[in-house]
């Protein structure tokens, strides 16, 4: 009688049994889909398939194959050396150590955080620039209004029209002057106790007009300011901007009427003996200032 070789080992018949076929009877005990596990970590449902029906070479490199094979398996529960073991005895594929290529899914990796990070640093760095450039121009522009703010304003109705002048700085001249002139035309009315030196007129108690003379006025100027000066007639005789250390002498039919942008930028000298600019002449900065 024959004897009859012992049958071969079950475990080495299981592996040969090939490792798609474990993984397929893995995923049926436990109720699951190939979709199931590939929507659960993020993978193609192509790659599950390939993988239970041992079609290793849509996988691409080794590496990649190895990297998803232990993904799903983990997933099941399954051991991983076991899942290596059965690749490599279904594949062909010479045993090495499987690496670890299994991809945390639900996490950006540290680097790709590392640069969010730098991003959001960077964009908060340059915003706060932005903000400090703007505020530093707003500042900037605030005090440039104010070194060359105009005192005459210019919303006030005009009550009388400017005389004609040729030029541009003429045109300018004559705006500036009307504006002024509005301003002091509601000036309240001059003090009862007059300054020294300045002789009040009244229509009503005289009348008549004193017969005209003339004589030398200067006025002294100390910073930049708005002037117009109008002999007895009514004429104007100079007007203009004047700039600092100007002096301008006028000789004209007095009584003379002056108009001044700035009252505090300017001297009077009336006959060789300085002339007050007093409080019921000024209307704010600006001063209507009669000579008589």
């Amino acid at each position: 009688m024959e004897e009859q070789s012992p049958p071969e080992a079950e475990d080495d018949v299981t592996v040969a049994a090939g490792v798609g076929h474990w993984l397929a009877e893995a995923r049926r005990d436990r109720d699951l889909t190939t979709a199931g596990v590939a929507q659960a970590l993020h993978l193609d449902v192509q790659i599950v398939e390939a993988l239970e029906s041992e079609s290793f070479d849509k996988l691409g490199a080794t590496v990649f194959a190895k990297g998803h094979l232990r993904a799903v398996a983990g997933y099941l529960g399954l051991d991983q050396e076991e899942a290596a073991r059965r690749f490599h005895a279904s594949s062909g594929i010479g045993e090495d150590k499987l690496p670890d290529l299994i991809v945390n899914y639900h996490s950006k990796p540290p680097r790709e955080r590392k640069w969010l990070v730098g991003g959001l640093v960077a964009l908060l760095v340059l915003l706060t620039l932005a903000l400090a450039w703007v505020i530093w121009t707003l500042v900037q522009s605030n005090m440039q209004a104010r070194d060359t703010e105009v005192t005459a304003p210019t919303s006030e109705p005009e009550i009388s029209e400017p005389e004609p002048t040729t030029g541009v700085a003429g045109s300018a001249a004559d705006a500036q002057l009307a504006a002024v002139r509005d301003r002091l035309t509601d000036a309240p009315a001059e003090s009862a106790d007059p300054p020294q030196g300045t002789p009040v007129t009244s229509e009503i108690e005289n009348p008549a007009p004193e017969p005209a003379e003339t004589g030398a006025v200067e006025l002294r100027f100390s910073e930049s300011c708005w002037y117009e000066v109008r002999d007895a007639g009514g004429n104007r005789v100079a007007y203009g901007t004047a700039e600092a250390g100007l002096v301008r002498q006028i000789e004209a039919e007095r009584p003379l009427r002056i108009v001044l942008g700035v009252a505090d930028a300017v001297s009077i000298v009336v006959d060789g003996q300085a002339f007050e600019i007093t409080d019921s002449m000024r209307r704010g900065r600006t001063a209507r200032v009669d000579i008589p």
